[in-house]
């Protein structure tokens, strides 16, 4: 029905009839609502949901909705292939339950941080497989509790496993590397020094040697200078 602008508007139509005495329909009244304002905020609500949802469904990363006491509202359809549980599994269970107890103190603290200071601080922790491996992951929570169309908290999380193992790699061969070449270093040091110590004392042995030939010589020239001549004989 068009305004008298000449919008269109939607209109809802209610009626209830009514008896008189006798019980016979004496007439209707009708009511007609405005709910033009209503259908347009209802279709972009299924719009954002209909967006949101495919953002989900798309997103390689994890996505969760929690209440404020931990409890799992909603899981993203990427805990498949990052968890191998169906998101269904996990509503309504206890994200702390799930997370390694080496962890959990820190996992708490931080969640709690993001709900009272609404930071967007990243939290790193362990969370069992469905093979019942570990693996690690990393997320980053935003208060959404005030939302009304969310009512929790909204965490972004990745599987980081495989970047801690490869950076743990790389630091145990750069300690390695390092080790390696102090050694050697050293090594080397020690071969000069012996080396030079071999040198020194080979000097020194020849140095002694000389010294003890030019005294014997010394000692032979003086005795036959100072010997007595032999006197003639007397025939």
């Amino acid at each position: 029905m068009p305004s008298a602008e000449g919008e269109p508007r939607q209109m809802l139509f209610n009626k209830v009839s009514f008896v008189d005495q006798e019980g016979s329909i004496a007439g209707l009244i009708g009511v007609i609502t405005d709910v033009t304002r209503y259908k347009e905020t209802e279709r972009a609500l299924e719009t954002s949901e209909a967006r949101f949802r495919v953002l989900t469904e798309s997103s390689l990363d994890l996505i969760s909705v929690m209440e404020e006491d931990g409890k799992i509202r909603y899981q993203s359809p990427a805990l498949r292939h990052l968890m191998g549980f169906d998101p269904a599994e996990t509503v309504g269970k206890n994200v702390f339950d799930m997370i390694h107890r080496d962890d959990v103190e820190n996992a708490r603290a931080a969640f709690g941080r993001v709900i009272e200071r609404r930071s967007n601080e990243p939290i790193e922790f362990r969370i069992r497989h469905r093979d019942g491996m570990w693996r690690t992951f990393e997320s980053l929570g935003t208060n959404c509790l005030a939302n009304p169309h969310i009512g929790g908290v909204v965490f972004n999380s990745r599987d980081i496993t495989d970047r801690k193992m490869i950076s743990s790699s790389i630091s145990t061969t750069s300690r390695t590397s390092t080790t390696r070449s102090g050694t050697t270093s050293a090594t080397s040091c020690c071969a000069r020094f012996r080396g030079g110590c071999r040198n020194a004392s080979a000097s020194k042995t020849r140095s002694r040697a000389r010294a003890a030939t030019n005294s014997s010589c010394s000692s032979t020239a003086s005795t036959r200078v100072a010997a007595p001549r032999s006197s003639p004989r007397k025939c």
